[in-house]
């Protein structure tokens, strides 16, 4: 699938939108000269219509111009004003000498009220005209006079249409021309500011292109390395290099914690390892009779159960380490469960010379979990009280049932050193006290445990309430975590 392209995006989008603003700009320019030109047009117009309706005259019953006495010295009058009138009551039509014996577009409105509209010339050009009713001017004298003979004589009586127009042409060519400039003007910005987005998109691209370039060149030993954060990242970007730091430190620690695991797991076979060597190798040194060959395949055999009990331990850890086991949890009495696991360590506390109190509970302690996780953790917590309990010491064992939760609290007297207690959940920590014990405590078990009481949203935490004393607490939830 082909993915889409910051860069494309941005020339593509930039440029249409420059594009759009610089045409609506362009259009809205044109326009508007448009508009001013064809106002002044109209304007010049409208001053020679006002002049000439002044100078239409009733004398003697007869319409007279004063511009046609003024054609001998009024040169524009004669070559170029384009203007007609038509005699309403008597249909005669007079022309301005530019006309010839061509006829404007006749219209007009109401009363005096001028109409303007563009219409086509005689000539064919495209021009522009105002149409208007206009009244003779009556002399007083002249009115005394009709009125003497018999006759009424007022301007409203006699009414004359005139028509003014002037040449467009070299306005619209003008506007031609402008339009041609505004797209000449449009094409050539829009390919400036290409140019320009493209040079400013790679400049804000470059620190990504950076950032690419130090994770590819970087070897297996450098993966997990942190980025350096260019001077001139970008802050939207910020936040994206420093969580994907974030994500690296993660993986170096657990990096790290694979090393470290590999190198404590590769110590901790040599011991189990070694021994089975040792009795093999003692086992074929000589001609052994059969009760001494079932006494060194007996040492193999429990050397063989003690590397299982290791790879088994190690499996378990890691499955749930990376979340591949899937818990039900149902509600069960961890009271009960607790008493069942005890029953097979007391004869070894016994033997130890342990002093085991146990707090029974009288009604059924209900928690949310999985039952085998669970006997998994409570088998670990005792074999770690067992093997951690000072000889001739004592172990005791409580519950705190409140609403929501219960909580198991297995204490011991220990010798041990309580400085690294915070290591304990650790894979293959040991104290030198278990270290002298391979055999049972593979300094896997509280790893173990803490993995799946997280799986099941329990919490496991170990605290020292005396200075030769451990509590390790098991919290357990009551409702569906």
């Amino acid at each position: 699938m082909r993915r889409p392209s910051i860069r494309q995006w941005l020339l593509f989008r930039s440029s249409v939108a420059i594009a759009s603003l610089l045409t609506a700009l362009g259009i809205a320019l044109y326009y508007i000269m448009k508009q001013s030109m064809l106002q002044a047009l109209d304007e010049s117009i409208s001053q020679t219509a006002a002049l000439l309706a002044n100078e239409v005259e009733l004398e003697n019953g007869i319409i007279t111009f004063e511009w046609q006495e003024g054609l001998g010295s009024n040169r524009t009058l004669t070559t170029s004003s384009l203007f007609q009138f038509w005699d309403e009551q008597t249909g005669i039509t007079t022309r301005s000498p530019a006309l010839a014996t061509a006829d404007l577009p006749k219209f007009c409105g109401n009363d005096r009220t001028a109409i303007k509209r563009s219409i086509d010339l005689p000539n064919g050009a495209r021009g522009r005209a105002i149409g208007l009713r206009v009244h003779p001017f009556v002399d007083p004298e002249e009115v005394l006079r009709l009125k003497l003979a018999g006759r009424i004589a007022t301007p409203e009586n006699r009414t004359l249409v005139l028509v003014v127009a002037a040449d467009a042409e070299p306005l619209y060519q003008t506007l031609n021309r402008l339009r041609w400039i505004l797209a000449a003007f449009l094409i050539s910005s829009v390919a400036v500011g290409f140019l320009i987005i493209a040079r400013v998109v790679r400049l804000a691209l470059k620190p990504i292109k950076q950032l690419e370039k130090q994770v590819k060149n970087r070897n297996e030993s450098q993966v997990d390395q942190a980025l350096k954060l260019p001077a001139n990242l970008p802050s939207e970007l910020l936040g994206l290099t420093e969580n994907f730091n974030l994500l690296l430190g993660r993986v170096a620690g657990l990096r790290e914690r694979e090393f470290n695991f590999v190198r404590m797991l590769t110590h901790e076979l040599r011991t189990p390892i070694a021994g089975l060597r040792a009795t093999t190798e003692l086992a074929l040194s000589k001609q052994r009779d059969i009760h001494e060959y079932q006494q060194q395949l007996a040492l193999c055999h429990q050397a063989a159960i003690e590397l299982n009990s290791l790879i088994n331990r190690l499996s378990s850890l890691a499955k749930l380490g990376h979340g591949d086991v899937i818990t039900t949890l149902v509600k069960f009495d961890i009271a009960k469960m607790l008493d069942e696991c005890l029953e097979p360590f007391i004869p070894q506390f016994n033997l130890k010379n342990l002093r085991l109190t146990h707090s029974t509970s009288s009604k059924a302690l209900l928690v949310q979990g999985d039952p085998f996780l669970a006997q998994l953790i409570i088998t670990n917590l005792l074999d770690n009280a067992l093997a951690y309990a000072s000889s001739a010491g004592d172990v005791q064992i409580q519950y705190d049932d409140r609403s929501d939760s219960t909580s198991i609290l297995i204490s011991n007297s220990t010798q041990c050193p309580l400085d690294e207690i915070d290591r304990w959940f650790e894979p293959l920590f040991r104290t030198d006290v278990s270290r002298q014990d391979s055999v049972q405590h593979l300094g896997i078990g509280l790893a173990l445990s803490l993995n799946a009481a997280y799986a099941m949203g329990w919490i496991l935490q170990a605290s020292s309430p005396a200075p030769d004393r451990v509590l390790l607490e098991l919290k357990v939830s009551k409702s569906p975590v």
